[in-house]
């Protein structure tokens, strides 16, 4: 029921955060929502920094896969079928809030879990037609459990730990590498609330 009501409430967001970046003006507005066949497809020339120089050009959402925190603390992940109706809404972006796929412990190995949804959800956006943000809120020395504020936890270990700050470099360079081929995916944010 509660994975139900999540759900939900995840939806919610996603259309509130369309509608909230529907702020374009009305000429463009009449071209480009109301037709959304004529939106440019996900392919990038040499130069990805022309599509950041059209004013309002990307318009979707921010999403991410948790859960409120709370007792019943988890993830859930975007399907296909979301980003199918994201698209139908007349956006042309993502942005997904991910957590990396390096784990946030030493020895910061890989978090499986998190690269197969990555890689899901970057596949599923090309596929539908849209952009992809990327942006990581947690990975080595870096975890969501910031916001609980209790020592002893594994969080922002990032500033004061060398072998930390080492990881969360070779993640950025391992996702570099992982997604050079695929022209869709055009921003990153290498950190979130750091």
């Amino acid at each position: 029921m509660n994975r139900k009501k999540n759900l939900t409430l995840l939806t919610i967001l996603i259309v509130a955060f369309i509608l909230a970046g529907v702020c374009i003006s009305q000429e463009n507005q009449s071209k480009t929502l109301t037709t959304p066949t004529k939106l440019k497809p996900p392919t990038v020339s040499s130069d990805r920094f022309t599509l950041w120089q059209e004013p309002s050009f990307f318009r979707g959402a921010a999403v991410h896969p948790y859960t409120p925190y709370g007792e019943e603390e988890g993830r859930i992940y975007l399907t296909k079928q979301d980003l199918q109706a994201l698209r139908k809404k007349g956006a042309n972006v993502v942005s997904l809030n991910y957590p990396g796929p390096f784990g946030v412990s030493p020895p910061y190995g890989i978090d499986e879990e998190a690269l197969k949804y990555l890689d899901d959800a970057i596949n599923w956006a090309g596929e539908v037609g849209l952009y992809v943000l990327i942006h990581f809120r947690n990975g080595p020395g870096k975890s969501e459990l910031t916001f609980y504020g209790e020592e002893g936890r594994e969080d922002e270990k990032v500033w004061y730990s060398e072998e930390a700050k080492t990881k969360w470099v070779q993640m950025w360079q391992f996702v570099a590498q992982r997604y050079k081929d695929k022209p869709h995916i055009v921003g990153y944010n290498l950190m979130v609330e750091p």
